[in-house]
């Protein structure tokens, strides 16, 4: 069994396409990126307006596969939880097994964004005086390490000039990862300004609360 590491990676790396194609989580060749947001050390709510790193860290297809199903599964129960829950408590009369219903469904998202804390890469992000940033990445496989180590004394051979391919010592794989377009949907709401947020937010559960109300008095 391989003990895993830490490891430290320069901000111009991730934007150069200078790491390596090899999952952080199973040292696998990587078959794509997932978008984390990582914060400076104590940072409890993560986010770039805080001083976070938004970064694409290279996973396997099975990590990918595990963290697109528990993904899936945290959102729609919280969709279905929240509402449901919220009517149980100002409809006269709901449904009896509504409320237990709802609780269920909370319990589950609950468990799920747990796991999902559990099982994404964890790190920091830390910046010289000079304004030079780097993510400090812990629990990572020793084979990401190695790789990351190697590419860095021999970078102009390993990757190709537009950092879009890699040389693994036999062939040329491509180090220009897709990005589900939901991950960039989702990832670009954080730049949006709150009250355009909150507006939406306040739009959205209005609707919820209109159907509701309709459904249970038609």
């Amino acid at each position: 069994m391989q003990v895993a590491r830490q490891v430290s990676i320069w901000e111009s790396e991730f934007l150069t396409h200078h790491v390596p194609p090899v999952c952080v989580k199973s040292g696998r060749p990587a078959a794509g990126t997932w978008t984390f947001v990582f914060g400076t050390p104590g940072q409890y709510v993560t986010s770039t307006r805080l001083g976070g790193m938004r970064v694409g860290i290279p996973l396997s297809k099975g990590r990918l596969i595990e963290l697109t199903v528990l993904t899936a599964i945290r959102t729609v129960a919280a969709a279905i939880g929240v509402p449901s829950f919220l009517v149980s408590l100002f409809i006269a009369n709901p449904p009896p097994l509504l409320r237990p219903f709802a609780t269920l469904c909370l319990v589950i998202s609950g468990a799920v964004a747990f796991w999902l804390r559990l099982e994404q890469p964890h790190g920091s992000v830390h910046r010289l005086p000079s304004g030079q940033s780097w993510l400090l990445l812990v629990g990572v496989h020793p084979n990401f390490v190695d790789a990351l180590n190697r590419s860095r004394p021999a970078a102009a051979a390993i990757f190709s000039q537009d950092g879009k391919w890699y040389w693994d010592g036999a062939q040329w794989v491509t180090n220009d990862f897709p990005e589900q377009w939901w991950r960039t949907f989702f990832a670009r709401l954080e730049r949006l300004p709150w009250w355009q947020v909150t507006l939406g937010a306040l739009v959205v559960w209005i609707a919820i609360g209109a159907l509701a109300w309709w459904s249970f008095h038609r």
